[in-house]
């Protein structure tokens, strides 16, 4: 039984990776904890809060902070390697909402067994295709993982979030020729 043992939140450090509309709502709730938040984004940050520290790279908020929430758009080689792992601290707290491909799996699951790192994941590398019912993954089968099957938007109010997101994004092109939250 390890439920004495467990560190709680309040008083920790929230590292985000990928500090864009998603990770904005993470610090808010993190900040609901109590924590302190170091971030790091690919693209230069505006109206950046005074209680947030931002990380020159992902390997500073990897030693700097105790829980990390990963919330960037794929990669065409993980942004998150071995040395990413690496630098974590023991007893460390990992979650990757993003997708499969930022995170290199093997360097994971090494730092989970040698530094006690815990990890939820939502995202796969090889997630299975929508029809298949099958997924084998030793990532997925570690003990000291928690995982769901890449449902992060599969609720109702995810859902309408999206809807009004996609309306939004349609009235600012009209109203300015611009459109809203693209990635170039």
């Amino acid at each position: 039984k390890h439920s004495g043992r467990s560190r709680g939140l309040k008083g920790r450090k929230m590292g985000i990776i990928g500090f864009g509309r998603i990770g904005r709502e993470v610090a808010a709730r993190a900040r609901g904890f109590g924590m302190s938040l170091v971030v790091w984004n690919r693209s230069p940050l505006k109206h950046v809060e005074e209680d947030v520290l931002v990380c020159e790279d992902v390997l500073q908020v990897a030693r700097e902070a105790d829980v990390i929430s990963v919330h960037v758009g794929a990669t065409e080689k993980p942004l998150l390697d071995q040395s990413f792992f690496e630098s974590m601290q023991e007893d460390a707290i990992f979650v990757n909402v993003a997708r499969g491909n930022v995170i290199d799996e093997d360097a994971l699951l090494s730092a989970m067994d040698k530094k006690n790192i815990r990890a939820g994941l939502d995202v796969f590398q090889h997630e299975p295709a929508l029809a298949e019912a099958n997924f084998s993954s030793k990532l997925a089968a570690h003990p000291s993982v928690v995982c769901t099957h890449h449902i992060g938007a599969a609720t109702t109010q995810a859902q309408a979030a999206v809807g009004q997101l996609v309306v939004e994004i349609v009235k600012e092109f009209d109203r300015t020729g611009e459109v809203l939250h693209a990635v170039k």
